[in-house]
């Protein structure tokens, strides 16, 4: 902490989620420390790693352990070298050491395996294509390696929209199945997630961002409890990116839809490494997402056992909640942002007795695009801190309440859904039977 302290490098991202609080807990205790074992690796799927930054290269594994898929015959493999910086900087995110240089990784004794799958393009001087992707497959290719090297954790601060998932979504279940945990970043398109990949998949806990709200006068913005104010960043605050396509903000889930948008953390103005021991600041939720892997592999060194779905529990469960805007939407929306400390303590609490399950669930058609469900409340030797909804074996949303209303759905079409309840400590019940309606048929209308 005193170094953190000392650094004085825009503490307040790591002040906002207590990681802070989050390592005193862990340090009086014993169990997170410079010399505690490296026993959590995180593998990051990117533009590689700069192998001699000082704050890098004490939490790489051996190079005997890195790959290139980039490599070809007109790009020799060069697994050392991070030309970009974006993969430097997402690892410094996870796992900078704690020393007296510029920054702290959340989780700084992890390993870091580098998974090299976009290289420069050093023949076009176009800023719009300078990351060249390794042929089709190596984000899949990188997930199965990833795993069969005993990663932990697989953060992806990439995306693409839309196109085949087949081969991702197999990369993905066999990793999971595994016990590996999967972050991916949800875009930075100022859209609805749904159609980008991987962070829409089943089994990919996915990650927006969050900017911290300032006053006219440029300090930040404080609410009335004391905490910083946060919101979500549109194109007002990220502009036009630099290919003048697509006005950039924090992408979201027009529906809520948890499988979509799993959590949020920091993503704008982030400080973190790049290469050549160098220090910068960068924006999106490529950089939000190492915040929550840092955090899965903190949990993963606590407890290391822990399935996904658990940590995603815990992730949910343990945040913050945060008002947000959509585009071309007057409603406000709830987001919720990681408490490091706060998820740190429910695993501490070593709490293994799952909720009961939910009963009398009930399914009713409310118009041609909604249906209210309802159910009795579960009970738990802690306390049950919500409830997580499938429709049609899909987990949609993570209510507290004992009823919820699934909208955005066709007309005249049969869903069916369940649900389970989960605590604090991400133990979640068995689910419950199902309850299937069918939405209203759309009323014809006389012209």
């Amino acid at each position: 902490l005193e170094t953190l302290e000392r650094s004085g490098r825009d503490v307040l991202h790591s002040m906002m989620m207590l990681v802070p609080e989050a390592w005193q807990k862990l340090e009086g205790l014993g169990r997170y420390t410079n010399n505690s074992p490296q026993n959590v690796k995180v593998a990051v799927i990117d533009t590689g790693v700069d192998k001699t930054h000082p704050d890098l290269q004490a939490n790489l594994v051996p190079e005997s352990e890195w790959i290139d898929f980039t490599f070809r015959a007109d790009n020799p493999q060069n697994l050392n070298k991070d030309e970009d910086g974006h993969g430097t900087h997402v690892a410094g995110i996870i796992g900078a050491m704690v020393n007296d240089t510029e920054i702290n990784g959340v989780a700084y004794r992890s390993q870091i395996l580098p998974i090299k799958v976009f290289r420069k393009n050093s023949k076009d001087s176009n800023t719009c294509n300078q990351l060249i992707p390794a042929e089709g497959g190596a984000v899949e290719a990188g997930i199965v390696y990833a795993t069969r090297k005993g990663a932990d954790v697989i953060n992806l601060s990439l995306l693409w929209r839309d196109g085949e998932t087949k081969l991702l979504k197999k990369a993905v279940d066999y990793s999971v199945k595994k016990k590996a945990v999967i972050i991916a970043a949800a875009g930075n398109d100022n859209r609805d997630a749904a159609n980008y990949f991987p962070a829409s998949l089943p089994n990919v806990i996915s990650v927006g961002a969050t900017k911290r709200k300032l006053n006219q006068d440029g300090s930040v913005q404080m609410n009335p409890d004391g905490t910083v104010a946060e919101e979500r960043p549109n194109e007002n605050h990220w502009g036009i990116n630099e290919c003048n396509r697509v006005r950039q903000g924090s992408n979201y889930s027009k529906d809520d839809d948890i499988s979509v948008l799993s959590v949020v953390a920091p993503g704008d103005r982030i400080y973190s490494t790049m290469p050549s021991n160098n220090y910068d600041y960068k924006q999106g939720t490529s950089m939000a997402a190492p915040f929550v892997s840092g955090l899965a592999a903190l949990l993963k060194h606590i407890k290391s056992d822990l399935s996904s779905t658990q940590i995603d529990n815990i992730l949910r469960s343990t945040a913050d909640k945060i008002e947000v805007n959509y585009p071309n939407d007057p409603d406000p929306h709830v987001w919720k942002r990681i408490n490091v400390k706060r998820a740190v303590e429910s695993v501490l609490n070593n709490d293994t007795a799952p909720p009961t399950t939910p009963t009398i669930l009930s399914a009713i058609p409310i118009s041609s695009s909604q249906i209210s469900i309802s159910w009795t409340a579960s009970s738990d030797n802690v306390g049950v801190v919500g409830y997580k909804i499938y429709r049609d074996g899909i987990p949609i949303a993570d209510p507290a309440m004992t009823s919820y209303g699934s909208i955005g759905l066709s007309p005249s079409t049969h869903y069916c859904y369940n649900l389970s309840a989960f605590d604090t400590a991400g133990n979640e019940s068995a689910q419950s039977t199902l309850a299937c309606a069918t939405t209203l048929a759309v009323l014809d209308t006389i012209p």
